[in-house]
């Protein structure tokens, strides 16, 4: 790569971590593009050169985490060959990114003010729910239980999503610990597959 092509790419890194920063410390509803360009000491065409506005460089985040959420879930996949543990696997890297990246997280799923604009599908996401399904899929065939692996998939992502949501919106804090709710709710959704 040319010497001009690394310094845009550090440029853009450095706006994308620079949101995130804000978010972190303030909230997404803090982020504006001139918080942005403040913190990098940058001028606000600069950043809006890169995003063309809010929802590009939202979108440029979510994307972000969708990739890695599909990196990590790829990895919980192909690391397990027990369906059972696959299924476990891949909830697990899905809660532990959620629990570890909560400001990408919330850019990808709208929530705490995160969210953005999606005019296409991101790709990442399908990746992700087609290799969930395929667990869940396989699964089912090795349990003997029949239905329909999409609908299971969907559901294990939305028990998923729900307590993370729950996690961030800090209603399970005050009378659950979070880790409890994922490892009983897991146990079970894979219980009723595995169990005669």
């Amino acid at each position: 790569m040319s010497p001009r092509v690394v310094q845009k790419e550090e440029v853009r890194a450095r706006i994308l971590d620079s949101a995130r920063k804000i978010a972190r410390s303030s909230g997404w509803p803090a982020v504006t593009m001139r918080k942005v360009a403040e913190q990098i000491d940058y001028t606000q065409p600069v950043v809006y050169e890169y995003f063309g506005d809010k929802d590009g460089m939202m979108l440029c985040l979510a994307e972000e985490g969708f990739r890695k959420l599909y990196q990590n879930v790829k990895t919980a996949y192909d690391r397990n060959n027990s369906p059972a543990r696959r299924v476990e696997a891949i909830a697990r890297a899905y809660w532990e990114m959620a629990v570890q990246d909560p400001e990408l997280y919330q850019v990808m799923f709208g929530l705490k003010g995160g969210g953005c604009k999606q005019d296409h599908e991101i790709a990442d996401a399908d990746r992700t729910l087609r290799l969930a399904h395929m667990a869940v899929g396989e699964l089912m065939l090795t349990s003997g239980k029949s239905g329909n692996p999409r609908m299971a998939a969907i559901t294990l992502w939305s028990l998923l999503h729900g307590l993370v949501a729950l996690t961030m919106a800090d209603i399970l804090h005050k009378k659950t610990d979070p880790a409890k709710a994922f490892n009983y709710s897991i146990k079970h959704y894979i219980a009723g597959y595995t169990s005669k």
